[in-house]
């Protein structure tokens, strides 16, 4: 009865008359040669189809209009004799079987014969006042050129140059500064392949010393004292000669790229209670995507300011998941009556890699500019809370270890991750390093720099660990004689012959046991 209804209504509307068929669906250009278009779509499901008409013109404004009828079990159909230069428009409509009317017409869609196929992998490297492009031209005898477009915030597309190879470097750049490229493929005629990309650029001098970027909140509130704070990353890094820069949002102004631009390295800090400034989080994306090194450490490192408990999930387009692979971060609740339950536990962070060592929290600092109402947290970091990851995204190089013995929910849950990006070098640790055992937090701050591609200025540290001794002899070891990557090479080149092999590893060798021999680095080889 409802169907019948429908088909009175329809009728009705068409003033009794048989209501056409509609056009098919996917309706496209499946494939084109300089002489040919295939055209394909998808049927109509219904009995009354009797097949299909294409009409084909030059210029879609009804003249000279090509008609082809084909039967309803067909679905591709090519159009051959084309003319080379040419632009041909198609559309399709159904026919109904019991009065040959025809339906309602598609869209026109645009054939251009020797119109070339879009490149593929399109790529932008930095530099320094430079972005390297490189794509995959398209499998075709017909290309001989692409062209090059360039937008910088939204000033509108401009042709920057030409190349008739897979790559183009672009010159015309400003450090600190966010462009978008596109490329086309170009036929012998000069027509032009729709666009590849866009993609993104940076350009970044990456010839500064690291850069601390404190970002934590000073006061009971918070929960910590940023003199303190910033009395020991400027220790923890001394042996890197980091700058350090004040991010605190209630005290600093907002700042651009500029800041990181020249830092190969960055580690932001926000070791109070309080998330990072909201502006910063696209910049720190912007600045591991053009390949600067970034660790994060702290307390509610990514939780927005009015949320005090909970866990917060992220998914693709947040900046803790793209970069991190982090699914989720739990933030302990603040419990004023009681800092043994989950807000204080954190006693130690255990490595899961071996090239990191175990984190003990140091009783004397856990207590800096605790606000006067909370009891004497003792040997723990309060409000320290665990990330859950993607691990295909991500690694894990420390887990939670409580003071609960082996009846904290916490233990073992991920306190410190590493990405497994290499377009995306970055790390982020969940409890504030400054308030772990000094030597420590150096040793594992140092050494996740490495990790990520920083090059320490140390001769012979062949771990990044801000030192020099068999640990490094070991290193290299297996670098050279098990196949373990060796990342910077620069400080490992001990006898200056743009090479790193056993003549250096007995240098090596030679200065740990006697320390006798003036350590220098040679040939800057960069293994980045």
């Amino acid at each position: 009865m409802d169907s019948l209804l429908a088909r009175m209504q329809l009728l009705w509307r068409h003033d009794y008359a048989e209501a056409g068929i509609g056009s098919p669906l996917g309706w496209g250009v499946a494939s084109w040669t300089d002489s040919s278009a295939v055209l394909k779509w998808k049927p109509r499901g219904t009995r009354r189809l009797a097949g299909y008409r294409i009409e084909r013109t030059l210029d879609t404004a009804g003249s000279d209009i090509c008609r082809t009828d084909l039967p309803s079990d067909d679905s591709v159909a090519t159009d051959r004799g084309l003319d080379r230069g040419s632009t041909y428009y198609y559309r399709i409509a159904s026919v109904n079987q019991r009065d040959g009317t025809i339906g309602p017409p598609s869209c026109w869609i645009n054939v251009l014969p020797d119109r070339p196929k879009i490149p593929r992998d399109l790529t932008a490297r930095r530099g320094n006042r430079q972005i390297m492009l490189s794509w995959q031209s398209p499998l075709d005898t017909n290309v001989v050129n692409h062209r090059v477009y360039r937008e910088n915030t939204g000033d509108g597309w401009d042709l920057i140059g030409e190349s008739n190879v897979g790559s183009y470097t672009d010159q015309g750049v400003v450090n600190d500064t966010v462009y978008h490229y596109r490329i086309t493929a170009v036929s012998r005629l000069g027509n032009e392949s729709d666009p590849a990309g866009p993609v993104r650029g940076i350009a970044f001098a990456f010839d500064g010393l690291p850069l601390i970027l404190d970002g934590t909140r000073s006061g009971p509130t918070a929960l910590t004292d940023k003199d303190s704070v910033r009395a020991v990353w400027e220790r923890l890094l001394e042996p890197l000669g980091a700058e350090y820069r004040d991010a605190n949002p209630q005290t600093t102004n907002r700042f651009g790229l500029d800041v990181y631009g020249p830092h190969q390295a960055v580690v932001v800090v926000s070791d109070g209670r309080g998330a990072l400034e909201t502006s910063l989080i696209p910049q720190l994306g912007l600045y591991t995507y053009a390949g600067g090194a970034l660790v994060i450490s702290g307390r509610d490192l990514f939780n927005i300011p009015q949320l005090a408990d909970g866990t917060m999930n992220f998914k693709p387009g947040a900046f803790a998941y793209d970069v991190l692979g982090i699914t989720a971060a739990y933030y302990p609740s603040v419990l004023l009556s009681d800092p043994t339950r989950m807000n204080a536990q954190f006693a130690a962070a255990l490595s899961a890699d071996p090239d990191l060592p175990n984190l003990d929290v140091d009783p004397e600092r856990t207590a800096w500019g605790l606000n006067p109402a909370l009891p004497d947290p003792g040997s723990v970091i309060p409000f320290v809370g665990y990330f859950d990851i993607d691990t295909a995204r991500a690694r894990v190089l420390y887990t939670f270890e409580s003071n609960c013995g082996d009846k904290s929910p916490l233990d073992g849950r991920p306190v410190a991750v590493i990405s497994k990006d290499p377009d995306h070098p970055a790390a982020a640790f969940s409890f504030p390093l400054s308030y772990i055992r000094e030597d420590l937090a150096r040793r594992a701050i140092l050494a996740v720099l490495g990790q990520l591609g920083w090059s320490t200025p140390i001769a012979g540290d062949a771990n990044n660990d801000g030192r020099v001794d068999a640990a490094d002899c070991l290193r290299l070891m297996n670098c050279l004689f098990r196949g373990a990557a060796l990342r910077n090479l620069t400080h490992v080149d001990l006898n200056g012959d743009c090479e790193v092999n056993v003549v250096d590893l007995a240098i090596l060798i030679d200065y740990t046991l006697h320390a006798g021999v003036l350590l220098e680095s040679g040939c800057a080889v960069s293994g980045r």
